[in-house]
């Protein structure tokens, strides 16, 4: 099991989000958001459009969902508020007034394809952000990268240079790799570069990049540890995150903190990111990342792996792509009209 999703005592700010259920007696009542739990009881927002409550003693029948979906649990709050089940601020940050409409995934659907023809699949997304079949390679260009982590990050490669002594050239490989594509900056490559390395820091990069578990603390907790030791405290999000992604892109994920936090804004508005790498923070990063992904698929796109994702974010809710979500917005509010029937 990977750090994303083990239980940590890092962070006692950010808890580990409580997981969508279903009943396992009533499969079409949907999944479920739990909305509170008090005097023995408690009560749940279901897909169907339904608050139910439980007695703890059948709270056994609800088990958690197979797979994260940030997208309904957004939707399912704002049916608990709608339906005067909970207060508006339930589930984001206590006192704050509402937002008011907010972009949506599909908001977000609708620039992408304005910006991208043919999607994840065409010629536009792979030449501005994969480099498939392109003949000039930039740093913009991620294939190259997934390609060299496949091979150069590989547990026995990196194990090889622990075992003969040469711990510096797991840090160097990390380096080139990620310096190849433009996910993190020169000045945070840096500060991890510069350290004295030794067998203990080499061996906690290999056990990250790799989930290996530990005895007490999972594998991120304890390569942040070794890089404190070491002088490193502030670990920037990017550089670990961008080894793990390109070793890994089907399962984990780059966080960009600009782009998650905006993200965030819309899909898990309580939710602050911390300011470096913690497992729970992952974990909420992820569960938002692969939610993304099912409602891309949903909508009839392919991303590739959750690289696209996370570039998918950044480039829909960037600065300059402003105008065109809100005219999506815009868009999706206004009022259907029916041919009048003669």
């Amino acid at each position: 099991m990977s750090e994303a999703m083990q239980a940590s005592t890092s962070n006692p700010a950010q808890p580990a989000i409580t997981p969508l259920v279903r009943h396992t007696k009533k499969q079409e009542w949907g999944r479920a958001l739990l909305l509170w739990r008090r005097e023995e009881k408690r009560a749940y927002q279901f897909e169907d459009g339904s608050m139910r409550v439980f007695a703890e003693r059948f709270c056994s029948m609800l088990q958690p969902a197979l797979h994260p979906d940030p997208v309904l649990r957004a939707r399912l709050q704002e049916q608990a508020v709608a339906g005067g089940h909970v207060g508006v601020a339930a589930g984001g940050s206590k006192g704050k007034a509402s937002r008011g409409p907010m972009p949506t995934v599909a908001d977000q659907v609708s620039v992408f394809g304005t910006l991208f023809e043919g999607g994840f699949a065409g010629t536009a997304w792979r030449s501005a952000c994969r480099a498939s079949g392109t003949k000039k390679v930039l740093k913009r260009h991620v294939d190259p990268a997934v390609e060299r982590a496949q091979v150069e990050l590989s547990a026995d490669a990196l194990r090889a240079h622990v075992d003969s002594g040469n711990p510096r050239a797991i840090i160097d490989t990390i380096m080139s790799i990620v310096g190849s594509t433009s996910l993190a900056t020169k000045t945070q490559l840096a500060a991890i570069g510069a350290l004295e390395v030794d067998a203990a820091l080499g061996t906690a990069f290999v056990d990250f990049l790799h989930d290996v578990g530990g005895a007490a603390r999972g594998p991120l907790d304890r390569l942040r540890i070794e890089l404190a030791r070491l002088g490193l405290k502030k670990v920037p999000w990017t550089v670990l995150t961008a080894a793990k992604a390109l070793l890994h892109p089907e399962t984990h994920l780059f966080v960009r903190p600009t782009a998650v936090r905006e993200q965030a804004k819309l899909l898990m508005p309580g939710f602050k990111l911390s300011t470096v790498p913690t497992p729970d923070s992952y974990a909420r990063c992820l569960e938002m990342a692969v939610g993304i992904r099912n409602e891309l698929r949903s909508a009839g796109l392919a991303p590739r792996d959750l690289l696209d994702v996370a570039e998918f974010m950044r480039v829909t809710l960037s600065k300059s792509q402003r105008d065109e979500l809100l005219g999506a917005m815009a868009e999706r509010s206004r009022p259907k009209t029916v041919a009048p029937v003669h």
